[in-house]
């Protein structure tokens, strides 16, 4: 598998916040806490300008200190499976391609982070039940 190869330990174990920020830096991925309107946890972006891209993941600053990372890896797993499609890319889940790609990004998550990162994202309501 592609992303096994990408991250390493996945699959193995349960990741941790140092993963997260590990993982972030390798990928030159700029992570911001922000306060965000009731709703959105977070997103992951790309901008190309020219020949370079910038790449950013933004998490609500309500969800620190405890349910963050979660969300942070939901985002970080765009980076891994979903190729911009433009010169600017937002994931966020209001259309119903982003939700498909939400799905994936969360069924990436469980393989990554087990079962506690799956409830801890249906019990806050980001998932749907099942």
């Amino acid at each position: 598998m592609q992303q096994k190869k990408k991250i390493k330990g996945f699959n193995e174990r349960r990741f941790t916040q140092d993963d997260f920020f590990r993982l972030a830096r390798r990928e030159k991925i700029i992570v911001h806490f922000w306060h965000l309107e009731p709703g959105i946890n977070g997103f992951y972006g790309v901008n190309r300008k020219g020949r370079r891209s910038y790449r950013y993941i933004v998490i609500n600053a309500k969800l620190v200190p405890g349910n963050w990372l979660s969300t942070g890896f939901h985002e970080l797993m765009h980076h891994f499976l979903h190729q911009p499609a433009s010169k600017l890319a937002v994931y966020f889940s209001r259309d119903s391609i982003t939700a498909i790609q939400d799905r994936e990004a969360d069924r990436f998550l469980a393989k990554r982070a087990g079962a506690d990162a799956i409830r801890d994202r249906r019990r806050r309501g980001l998932m749907p039940p099942g």
